[in-house]
């Protein structure tokens, strides 16, 4: 596996790579979460291993951003860090030092998680088709439907008739219905396979801020993930 290791402790990142290339994986390491990047942009990155504070920021933004899949190691972090890291799709949180045989066993579940960063390849007037890249190179189609309404009332028409008659599942219903309702919510994506969906609410919004915290805490629960930005979310549900 290609894997971008980024911490900035020279001793750690030497025994590391070293650790890693031992195990037959292609290591390409950095200090920093700008070196990560330029690293990333520069080569076939399959998974990374990050530490969760680095010097010019978090470890977790950038993993996030890279979108593949990816383990965070920190010698600060706490349950609140761990739960965060997880449900933005975090592998595994070690705490440093990392005894190895974790770190390895993190690296086994690497390779069976999928990528989060799909990408457009065709398009026509309603939909497009993207292709979400796994790190065994397996393709899988996705059709996004692009909605958008001018008021709640015609979000509630929307739902009634185009979405739910299409979505068997009862919780899968309910997550479109309550991000639907979102009063900043003009506009949702939904990208849907035979797996289940995933949805992008493109709003800047407080998601913080209290009167969106019954929401938000009632849509962690129906879904499987959650990606929650200050320019919208993304919230995944997958079939039992």
């Amino acid at each position: 596996m290609n894997v971008l290791l980024v911490e900035d402790e020279p001793a750690i990142r030497t025994a590391l790579t070293r650790a890693l290339k031992r195990w037959g994986h292609t290591v390409m390491a950095s200090d920093s979460i700008s070196g990560g990047h330029k690293t990333a942009c520069e080569n076939r990155i399959e998974a990374v291993i990050t530490d969760l504070k680095l010097p010019d920021g978090s470890g977790l933004d950038m993993a996030i951003d890279l979108g593949l899949p990816f383990i965070l190691m920190s010698g600060y972090g706490n349950f609140e860090d761990a739960v965060g890291a997880l449900r933005h799709g975090c592998v595994d949180f070690l705490t440093k030092p990392v005894a190895l045989e974790s770190l390895k066993a993190g690296i086994h579940r690497l390779g069976n998680q999928e990528s989060h960063a799909p990408s457009v390849i065709s398009t026509n007037d309603n939909c497009l088709i993207v292709r979400a890249e796994a790190t065994t190179l397996a393709e899988q189609e996705v059709l996004v439907q692009d909605h958008s309404w001018d008021n709640l009332s015609d979000a509630h028409t929307l739902f009634n008739e185009h979405l739910s008659p299409s979505m068997e599942d009862q919780h899968m219903r309910q997550l479109v219905a309550e991000l639907m309702q979102i009063p900043e919510s003009h506009r949702l994506v939904i990208n849907q396979d035979n797996q289940g969906i995933r949805c992008w609410l493109p709003i800047e919004v407080d998601w913080n801020a209290a009167e969106h915290q019954d929401r938000r805490a009632l849509i962690e629960l129906l879904a499987d993930r959650c990606w929650w930005r200050p320019e919208g979310c993304i919230v995944e549900y997958r079939h039992e």
